[in-house]
């Protein structure tokens, strides 16, 4: 498979016969019976091919007879095809074949120059490599994915050579015994025992291999091993060998069970305790065999029947223990309890204290083949129980006269909403005589149409098994009433909501009163007003820039309550608070609040007395919130560089904490009398640069927010306090 030249081509069998046959061999026939292509070629033009190429490219021998050879070379390798003819190289090389499909593939080709019949030819052996590499590759896989496998293993696995040194150790071996692969690829796994076995394993080893018969291999047997620092704890261990060049290796799986040693320790602690647990309990518990005869009693059954030893119980059938009229029930207990079915009864039997009745549980035991072997009973005396059902039975008498006598409607409404039943007082408020009447009626009926909606919704979420507290109102005999109602689910023995109890008052003169309450709320919240906007103004009268400061200030500290999503009652806390703050300034010199100049230290001193007097004219009010305090606190600071003071983070509340931001940012923001407005961006620079250090980082967080994402504008925003 070469370069392309035009050469004589011998034809029929003639010609065949004198190209392949040379003395007594017969070459032809010796091609067709290898399993490597054979092409015969001069110059590029394909001479012959025996079967085995036919095969591997897909041609017939008419298609590729005296055609050019390249056609069977991929692009790539025609180069060095063709410079291999050339120089005549013997040496195989790897090149891309091209089948008739055009379907490439890897193929060996190893090429000779010869002479037939006088003519130079180059006789070329091709194989097909693809299977080749995939052989590889699944060698390759095989290797990837065992090793994916055993590092993805929670065992730790070992490979051993003959020499007992460690081939291989996966993750989990050196997670295990706290060394990296190549501390211990390489070691004798000696190295991971206890020393008082190292002995013991070596000559084993050197036993195995020298013919001994095995004793671990195949089988999973406990030892113990040795970490890196010394921990000596117990493995469970699985050995096998396997081959490799003649040579015996060895693989171990070893699992830690530390756990389940522990867990084994834990367990016979758990059955020491489950004895112990069993001799002391209150309750009887026996074991019966299928029979239904004893093998065991506890110290509890044994003395409330006056027996003092288990022997004395051994054999005796459970019904001797049973008051005759219940013989017939234990039988058919015994024989359910056979079928595997836990069974639950209750029986009469004669102790010590006389007749007492007994609620017991049998349960199956069962073989590790899932067989009934036996059973266990547990039995509680239940007399006191019966006897306080019987006076449950009196309370339930007594619970239905209070019902029927109670001044409130009580209902018993199903899962629909319609009554089952109504006390005497509801049927009577709505002119009804006879509970039949009210019987399947829908509870939505006897409310105006407005409740209707809120009825469904309470009714829902009763359904979901919470207790609903509503309001409504309903057409009685004395006109439409208000009602206030709570709707509690009804639960069966296994806790399934199976209707509800409505318990309804009548709530309308409590309404009226709350009604006028709130009138009278409202008044007094007008005049509480009255009175902030009056001491507010009392200021303006000194200096209207503190005036109109307090009242701007008031506006955006509300809204940073707001932006923080504190209370609502707080926020009006806040703002009226805000609107106060510097209500002390009354006591300081005008001439010092509107000094157009830098001011004195002493000056300063004045000025910063106004936050205790503010204090001292609120704190005689009682206000609904700390507005006194929160005027005292508003120049304090979170670092404790505040006044008057110097209170901590904690120590300053809320209200004081949102009032100190918006102060602060009004007051830059905003001309003063000794110098022009400094904007709005240096004011809010101010209180980002000293968040949490000076002023509240929530607060600061919120006045940004108010500025930069919600637009907020002073003008906008202005309130009348």
């Amino acid at each position: 498979m070469g370069s392309e030249q035009k050469v004589d081509v011998p034809s029929g069998r003639e010609g065949k016969s004198k190209v392949f046959k040379n003395g007594d061999v017969d070459f032809a026939t010796l091609f067709d019976s290898t399993f490597e292509g054979i092409i015969v070629h001069a110059q590029g033009t394909i001479l012959y091919v025996n079967q085995a190429f036919v095969d591997l490219f897909g041609y017939t021998r008419s298609e590729l007879i005296a055609t050019s050879g390249l056609k069977l070379i991929a692009e790539e390798s025609r180069a060095i095809a063709q410079e291999k003819v050339r120089i005549g190289d013997e040496r195989a090389y790897e090149a891309k074949g091209l089948r008739k499909d055009g379907s490439s593939f890897s193929v060996e080709v190893k090429g000779k120059e010869v002479d037939i019949g006088g003519q130079a030819m180059r006789v070329s052996a091709c194989r097909d490599l693809s299977r080749h590499e995939q052989v590889i590759e699944a060698v390759i896989e095989s290797e990837r994915r065992f090793r994916a496998i055993a590092d993805t293993a929670t065992d730790a696995i070992f490979s051993i050579n003959p020499s007992g040194e460690i081939a291989f150790a996966n993750e989990a071996a050196t997670a295990l015994f706290d060394y990296g692969v190549e501390e211990l690829v390489g070691q004798n796994i000696t190295r991971l025992m206890p020393e008082s076995i190292q002995a013991a394993h070596s000559e084993a080893l050197a036993g195995y291999l020298g013919g001994r018969e095995p004793k671990m291999i195949g089988k999973t047997v406990e030892l113990t091993a040795r970490k890196r620092d010394g921990t000596v704890f117990p493995i469970e261990l699985s050995l096998a060998t396997w081959g490799s060049d003649n040579k015996t290796y060895f693989t171990g799986i070893i699992r830690d069970i530390t756990d389940r040693e522990q867990a084994k320790h834990a367990l016979e602690d758990s059955e020491r305790r489950y004895r112990t647990l069993v001799e002391n309990s209150s309750e009887c518990i026996c074991k019966i065999d299928l029979d239904g005869r004893f093998r065991y009693m506890s110290p509890c059954g044994l003395k409330s029947r006056g027996l003092t030893d288990v022997d004395e119980i051994k054999g005796v059938h459970c019904r001797d223990f049973v008051e005759p009229a219940h013989h017939q029930v234990i039988d058919k207990t015994l024989a359910d309890a056979r079928k595997g079915v836990e069974q639950k009864f209750e029986y009469e039997s004669r102790t010590t204290d006389g007749i007492r009745w007994f609620e017991s549980v049998l349960s199956p035991q069962l073989d590790t083949g899932g067989r009934v072997v036996g059973f266990i009973r547990l039995s509680r005396d239940i007399s006191d129980r019966k006897a306080a059902k019987s006076a449950q039975e009196d309370s339930e008498k007594r619970y239905r006269t209070l019902v029927e006598n109670s001044s409130e409607c009580i209902c018993n409404i199903d899962l629909d909403g319609r009554f089952r039943y109504m006390s005497p007082c509801g049927l009577k408020s709505h002119g009804l005589s006879d509970v039949d009447k009210i019987t399947g009626v829908h509870c939505k009926e006897l409310i105006e149409p407005a409740h209707h909606q809120l009825i469904e919704q309470t009714l829902a979420e009763a359904k979901k098994g919470f207790n609903q507290k509503f309001e409504y109102e309903s057409d009685t005999t004395s006109g439409i009433r208000w009602f206030e109602s709570i709707l509690s689910p009804q639960r069966d023995s296994s806790g399934a909501i199976v209707g509800f109890i409505r318990v309804s008052r009548d709530v309308t003169d409590r309404k009226e009163a709350t009604d006028k309450l709130g009138e009278s709320w409202e008044r007094l919240r007008r005049t509480l007003e009255g009175t902030v906007d009056a001491l507010s103004s009392t200021a303006g009268l000194r200096d209207p820039y503190t005036a109109g400061h307090q009242r701007r200030v008031a506006t955006l500290a509300t809204a940073i309550a707001k932006e923080m999503a504190i209370d609502p009652d707080q926020v009006e806390g806040v703002r009226v608070a805000s609107t106060l703050h510097d209500i002390g300034k009354i006591y300081v010199p005008a001439e010092i609040l509107s000094k157009p100049g830098s001011i004195s230290e002493f000056e300063f001193k004045i000025i910063q007395g106004h936050a205790q007097a503010s204090y001292d004219i609120l704190k005689g009010i009682e206000f609904p919130w700390p507005v006194a305090k929160a005027v005292l606190q508003h120049h304090e600071r979170i670092d404790g560089s505040g006044y008057p003071d110097g209170l901590y983070d904690g120590e300053i509340i809320t209200e004081a904490r949102i009032i100190a931001v918006a102060d602060v940012v009004e007051a830059m923001s905003s001309r003063r009398p000794y110098r022009a407005g400094l904007g709005i961006n240096r004011a809010l620079e101010e209180i980002s640069r000293n968040s949490d250090t000076l002023y509240d980082a929530t607060a600061s967080e919120a006045c940004i927010n108010l500025f930069e994402a919600r637009d907020f504008d002073f003008r906008g925003h202005e309130q009348t306090i």
